[in-house]
């Protein structure tokens, strides 16, 4: 193999592709009611900065209450790569699938730093991104 990362890459791309095919192509999308909580807070937070121009560090909402940045509600605005994201226009869906091949790719080059085959190091990766953990948190 000359360059068994771009094969590693491309083969994760098509096994996301495979078991998320109703959502990249067709018109499901990922949703809960553990989602949906997050997003009523995010709402009412948005509110609060429009109309005191600052954002609230504190969220009565979740829990007993909760600092902003712990409660997920408005992570976008805190997590860097987002910014990159918007730049390109990614829409939101992809991006929690890019998550996966990135996930994918840690354990395939983690396994392939502690010398383990390249075939190995595929195998270990795609557990690691198909993991229910993993795909729980999509």
């Amino acid at each position: 193999m000359k360059n068994p990362t771009i094969i590693t890459g491309f083969a994760l791309l098509v096994f996301v592709c495979v078991l998320f095919n109703p959502v990249i192509f067709g018109d499901k999308t990922f949703g809960s009611p553990d989602s949906l909580s997050p997003h009523a807070g995010g709402i009412v937070l948005n509110k609060v900065q429009a109309e005191t121009g600052e954002y609230p560090l504190w969220q009565p909402w979740v829990f007993i209450g909760m600092p902003t940045a712990e409660a997920f509600t408005n992570i976008s605005s805190l997590y860097f790569p987002e910014y990159l994201f918007k730049i390109f226009f990614v829409p939101g869906m992809l991006i929690i699938l890019a998550h996966l091949i990135f996930a994918g790719l840690g354990g395939f080059f983690l396994l392939n730093y502690i010398k383990c085959s390249p075939l190995s190091s595929f195998l270990g990766g795609s557990a690691f991104m198909m993991m229910p953990f993993m795909i729980t948190m999509v």
